[in-house]
């Protein structure tokens, strides 16, 4: 996988960046605990890391370790505490969307309003 100026994956990457831009995306909608979200944003945090470095192998690490972080449900279990994504977490999740899909905005471009991760 080969990234771009703007850190944009090339096609050698393309399925490997379809599937995390698929579990990035699947964390709308999750309602968590502060906890999980901490596990989430640490997730992130790899999937970045991954981005930037090009590689491949990193970027499946890192979209296994976000897919570990969340839960497999969409709610908490009955009676326990939780929130809905922070507004932080929606902007990374946007951001890293249009990342993996090739959706890169040119330098200096405005970022979109709202929270829509597609």
């Amino acid at each position: 996988m080969e990234l771009s100026e703007q850190g944009v994956a090339g096609a050698d990457g393309a399925e490997e960046c379809n599937d995390a831009a698929e579990a990035v995306a699947g964390i709308i909608g999750l309602v968590l605990t502060p906890m999980g979200w901490a596990r989430v944003g640490r997730a992130l945090d790899g999937l970045e890391s991954a981005l930037r470095s090009g590689n491949v192998d990193v970027l499946n690490a890192a979209t296994g370790q976000l897919e570990l972080a969340t839960p497999t449900r969409i709610r908490t279990r009955l009676g326990e505490e939780g929130e809905p994504a922070p507004h932080e977490v929606l902007e990374r999740v946007n951001r890293l969307v249009h990342a993996l899909r090739g959706e890169a905005r040119a330098p200096g471009e405005d970022e979109p309003d709202g929270d829509d991760p597609h």
